[in-house]
């Protein structure tokens, strides 16, 4: 299957990449970005290997979400043989406010 980052995801998973490096180090945010990486091939094979997000059961579309090591989710949903990333949430951030923080989950 294919893997379509929306812009917001990406922009997530790049903000999180510099803040790793600028705090740990190079070493440890190409670790993360390995994990992400690897996370992603997974759901290539098995795109519903993750769980219903329940802070998004009420959406017109089918949301599911990952976790990537502990502290981030992959947010995404299957359309045909397409995976869409939809976001790339900081598990410590308050839910709610993540769930409403873009249109794109309201489509």
């Amino acid at each position: 299957m294919n893997v379509i980052w929306h812009a917001q995801a990406e922009e997530a998973l790049i903000d999180a990449a510099v803040y790793i490096q600028n705090h740990f180090g190079k070493r440890f945010r190409e670790k993360f970005v390995g994990s992400v990486r690897q996370t992603e091939h997974a759901l290539r094979l098995n795109p519903y290997l993750g769980k219903l997000e329940p802070l998004l059961m009420n959406r017109v579309r089918e949301y599911r979400s990952i976790v990537v090591g502990s502290l981030n989710k992959i947010i995404y949903y299957v359309d045909r043989d397409v995976i869409y990333i939809a976001d790339f949430w900081d598990v410590r951030r308050e839910p709610n406010a993540l769930a409403e923080q873009t249109n794109l989950f309201k489509k």
